[in-house]
């Protein structure tokens, strides 16, 4: 009896350390380290041949001691995710009550229960416990505190949810089944505050858990973060919410159902805070039979959630049902649920950007004003705002003073017939040199000789209502007022031109009437030939850039415009979500950047840059025979006025000129027999010519794929056919442009062979 007397001490002692306790004998140091202290030599441990426990006994002590010092492991852990609570994750606090409840399950129960042998007094065999016994039943709960406290030893210094649960699935890549079976039993408790988080972000649009421990989060402008896709609360699309792929454990969403999540999510914030819908919900009873293959995976348990019957659960690969890993059958669940929650939320913003808000008209509305569709108001504007523009410089003009120009040309042309909701939204833009700088790589600057700069600084205006920002925002209006400035820039020396040709037209009948009144002959009147040279070389500069801009205008407008817009209607049309309806808008732009020649896909503006050559050149020729006209014309209307006076001396009797002075500018027909007007009109000319053919062989270049292009406008008709498909040369990389359209705007720049090439034309 004494000997079962000391037997029971030394048990107690070990109960006493497999709790994490010291006792008197047993007990650990601050270096975790054993210690067995042999109370007065009685128990004659570290003596086997005299211990009264038998043989073993210190190693069995130890082996207690070990499972005591294990547990110690596990309660600091717990103890100090509970003391941390504020910056523990949700993911960790579940973690340690997942270990508590484990503890109290499996391993304090089994502790109650022999601690109550040891005070049984009933001497059955089957209520006393031995020391021997204690350490055969401590081998598998001690390989399950093993297993827990390599977990917990592994998670030291991990904080964030997603890695808690990414080294909990690692630590379930083992050999041993019942080490797999107990992670994986924590697991699937660790990981329900994900789970939820994933359930009201995909449900409700909601985040929950903090900045950095979801996959999604609200976007900041920080280092090393990439936007997922395009600013305020209206752009609640690629600017409100960034995706962090790296942030979901591994092995419980693939790529796929992570992109998923993610537009699920986005779509329930854009509907609500967009669409200004804070009441539209998931509907899954639409879809019953899908609900029903659901619940038919599974017995579905009168006490389930919801959760559960959607695959927000994390399910362990463990058993097969129908030959199928349950794993797979929840991510099946899961995929099944979110594809019908991303149907639904496609579904409806498609159906309210194109019915409720008018999508397709507010397009249509970028297209007429800003990418100058609208062919009548533009002309109408144009008339009435040129005298405005051409007096006020730079910072003489105002927005408010020019938009009475843009009713006025809205209420004379067919442009009055458009939405209401679309002309509300039209309006004037003045940019000054911060704006023009910020948009330096969309916005080339076109300069003439004794331009202010006023036209540059006008610009139309389209301000897109909230949720079509989504599609047209701020980069896409940045596509738009550069295409506009280029279009502009081509409307107004297109305007210039014809305006000169006016001009051009009432002095040639002045001058033809004043030689043929004074029976002036070109053949005997050097001053009269030399006017005549001039102004037909004129109108032969006039006409071949009259024909360039022409037939420019056309290509952009009709080849370029036209057909741009009409694959974005039908794109439009097609489109099944907002990622559809962004991508086509974004494509339609940049297909008619590309077109329009003004950037590669590179980002060359090289060709844009002698587009604005051109038109420069244009420019300053108006600029030029405007100067010459309007002088030509003071000095005809003051010569006329001389005559006159002239006329009614002689009818009196008098000398009809009293000095040769004022028979002078008649003499040298008012200037224009002077050859410095002459050159400067010939070298204008040479310069548009050389500049136009560069033109011609770099679009020669791009469209049959060679460098150095020597081949004539005719030859190109003849090749068509076969250049069509070669290989772009790699310095002009324009993969996108109709390589027919560019072959047809070629020949019709140069289709009688003007143009000479380098080919012996």
């Amino acid at each position: 009896m004494a000997n079962r007397d000391s037997e029971i001490l030394v048990l107690r002692e070990c109960l006493y350390t497999l709790q994490g306790m010291n006792g008197s004998t047993l007990y650990f140091d601050k270096e975790e380290t054993l210690h067995i202290d042999d109370l007065d030599g009685k128990f004659a441990i570290s003596n086997p041949s005299q211990s009264l426990l038998g043989q073993g006994a210190e190693e069995a002590l130890r082996s207690c001691c070990q499972a005591g010092w294990y547990y110690g492991r596990i309660q600091k852990y717990i103890a100090k995710t509970k003391n941390n609570s504020l910056s523990s994750s949700p993911v960790a606090k579940a973690l340690a009550i997942a270990l508590e409840d484990f503890l109290l399950d499996n391993y304090h129960s089994l502790l109650a229960s022999w601690e109550s042998k040891l005070d049984s007094t009933n001497d059955n065999s089957e209520s006393i416990i031995s020391l021997r016994q204690l350490v055969i039943k401590l081998r598998e709960p001690t390989q399950q505190l093993r297993t827990l406290a390599v977990v917990v030893d592994g998670l030291r210094g991990i904080e964030r949810g997603s890695e808690i649960l990414t080294a909990l699935i690692q630590h379930s890549w083992h050999g041993d089944s019942r080490h797999v079976k107990l992670v994986q039993g924590l697991l699937q408790k660790a990981s329900q505050p994900w789970f939820d988080a994933l359930y009201l972000w995909t449900t409700q649009g909601t985040l929950i858990m903090e900045q950095d421990a979801f996959f999604v989060a609200k976007y900041e402008k920080t280092e090393n973060i990439e936007r997922v896709a395009s600013d305020d609360d209206v752009l609640n699309w690629n600017d409100t919410f960034v995706l962090h792929a790296e942030r979901v454990p591994v092995g419980i969403m693939d790529e796929n159902l992570i992109k998923l999540s993610f537009t699920v999510g986005k779509g329930i914030n854009f509907i609500r805070h967009c669409l200004r819908d804070s009441g539209w919900k998931l509907n899954f009873s639409e879809h019953d039979d899908n609900i029903s293959s659901l619940a038919k995976e599974d017995v579905i348990q009168e006490n389930d959630s919801k959760k559960e019957i959607f695959g927000y659960r994390y399910h362990p690969p463990r058993d097969l049902v129908d030959g199928q890993h349950s794993s797979t059958r929840h991510k099946s669940k899961l995929s099944k649920t979110l594809h019908l929650a991303e149907g639904q939320i496609n579904s409806y913003i498609v159906e309210a950007l194109r019915e409720r808000h008018n999508l397709m008209d507010h397009l249509r509305g970028l297209k007429q004003f800003l990418l100058l569709g609208q062919g009548d108001f533009i002309s109408a504007l144009l008339e009435s705002i040129y005298p405005e523009l051409e007096r006020g410089g730079g910072g003489n003009i105002h927005a408010y003073s020019l938009m009475g120009f843009v009713d006025n040309a809205l209420k004379s042309t067919n442009a009055s017939q458009l939405p209401s909701w679309v002309l509300e939204r039209l309006s004037v833009k003045i940019m000054n040199e911060n704006q023009k700088g910020s948009m330096s790589r969309f916005r080339l600057s076109l300069r003439g000789e004794g331009d202010d700069n006023a036209w540059d600084n006008f610009q139309l205006d389209y301000n897109v209502p909230g949720p079509i920002t989504a599609i047209v925002h701020d980069a896409a209006m940045d596509h738009y007022h550069q295409v506009f400035s280029f279009l502009w820039a081509l409307k107004r020396v297109e305007f210039l031109l014809n305006l000169t040709w006016r001009q051009s037209t009432n002095l040639n009948h002045a001058i033809i009437s004043f030689a043929q009144y004074h029976a002036i002959k070109i053949s005997s009147h050097q001053p009269y030939a030399q006017a005549i040279t001039l102004l037909r070389r004129i109108s032969m500069a006039r006409q071949s850039m009259m024909h360039f801009i022409t037939n420019l205008k056309s290509y952009l407008f009709f080849e370029v415009l036209e057909g741009a817009w009409k694959t974005l209607s039908a794109r439009i049309e097609q489109g099944d979500s907002l990622d559809d309806l962004i991508q086509a808008h974004d494509d339609y732009l940049k297909e008619i950047i590309q077109m329009s020649l003004l950037f590669n896909e590179s980002g060359d503006a090289s060709l844009g840059s002698q587009l604005y050559c051109l038109l420069s050149l244009v420019l300053k020729f108006c600029t030029l025979q405007r100067y010459l006209f309007s002088t030509t014309t003071k000095k005809v209307e003051k010569a006329t006025s001389l005559l006159r006076q002239a006329e009614q001396r002689s009818n009196q009797g008098e000398w009809g000129f009293t000095s040769p002075a004022e028979n002078d500018e008649t003499e040298r027909f008012f200037g224009l027999s002077d050859s410095t007007q002459l050159m400067q009109v010939i070298n204008l000319s040479d310069e548009f010519y050389l500049a136009t053919q560069g033109l011609l062989e770099r679009l020669h270049e791009i469209t049959h794929g060679i460098s150095g292009t020597t081949l004539s406008s005719s030859k190109l008709s003849s090749d068509s056919n076969n250049s069509v498909g070669k290989i772009i040369s790699p310095t002009v990389q324009h993969d996108q442009l109709n390589i027919d359209s560019l072959q047809f705007l070629t020949f019709q720049l140069d289709f009688s062979g003007f143009y000479k090439l380098d080919d012996g034309r």
